[in-house]
């Protein structure tokens, strides 16, 4: 596995985690508003906020990374097929 695919790898399990605890943001605001705790409930949902921009940014980062990935894999087969194409004319 390439560098690339290991990051994209490793930013899609930290995109995971934060997902889950959005979640349980989103699960604990809904609590305290039927509560009628407004305030604690606006803290949350500024978390939630906060936690689901993180993980717009690494999105963003993640395709910009795999759209990368998939250059270099086109390019690296591309060279690969002209040193192929060369081959026979080596020999």
């Amino acid at each position: 596995m390439s560098n690339l695919a290991t990051t994209i790898t490793e930013l899609c399990r930290e995109m995971k985690a934060l997902e889950a605890e959005a979640s349980r943001f989103k699960e604990a605001r809904l609590l305290f508003e039927m509560s009628g705790k407004k305030d604690r409930a606006q803290a949350l949902s500024k978390k939630e906020r906060r936690i689901r921009k993180i993980i717009r940014s690494f999105e963003c980062v993640t395709s910009h990374l795999d759209e990368k990935r998939e250059l270099e894999e086109w390019e690296c087969q591309r060279d690969y097929e002209l040193m192929c194409s060369f081959g026979p004319r080596l020999h």
